[in-house]
């Protein structure tokens, strides 16, 4: 008896699947990870993934297709008009003028007050910089249609990325077995 095993997306799969996401009132494209530049995520851990399409894709291989269509709190978010600010202009200049890339659609990095990257978009310049940190596709319902291209067991080092290691020090027990 010959058994043919295929991996399956489950817990610790290294998955790569590509995709077209649309707007699902308008059909609108609004994102596409081309099969040959296809997402990746490491199933289960790779937090970064919106969930509703994280569940759609448990339990297929690759080859097999997926289409999920989610509400804005499965996805992206809704709008928050909280998320909508004005910045002092001073902010954004260079020796006293306005910095070049700072232009009304532009997405610029930012930083909060307590030290996290986000990523806003510039809606107005004036005497004020109005900028939008919502999600750019917040508060829309999407439809994503794609292909599981690749599923197979992650490795070490795509379940623990040396770019998202900290340091850490040793626990107490650690210290108190090492004298």
């Amino acid at each position: 008896m010959n058994l043919i095993m295929t991996d399956t997306v489950s817990p610790g799969k290294y998955v790569e699947y590509s995709y077209t996401l649309t707007d699902a009132s308008t059909g609108r494209k609004l994102f596409e990870a081309a099969k040959n530049r296809p997402d990746q995520m490491v199933y289960g851990v790779s937090q970064e993934v919106v969930p509703g399409l994280v569940g759609a894709m448990e339990g297929l291989k690759a080859g097999d297709r997926f289409e999920v269509t989610l509400p804005p709190a499965a996805a992206f978010g809704e709008r928050n008009e909280e998320d909508v600010v004005e910045l002092d202009r001073a902010i954004f200049e260079r020796d006293g003028k306005l910095a070049e890339e700072v232009k009304v659609g532009a997405a610029l990095p930012m930083m909060t007050a307590e030290g996290y990257r986000v990523i806003g978009t510039v809606v107005a310049i004036g005497p004020k910089v109005v900028m939008d940190f919502n999600h750019p596709f917040a508060g829309l319902t999407v439809t994503f249609a794609g292909e599981i291209e690749t599923v197979r067991d992650a490795t070490e080092e795509e379940i623990h990325p040396a770019s998202c290691l900290l340091y850490t020090s040793p626990s107490p027990r650690d210290l108190s077995t090492s004298r």
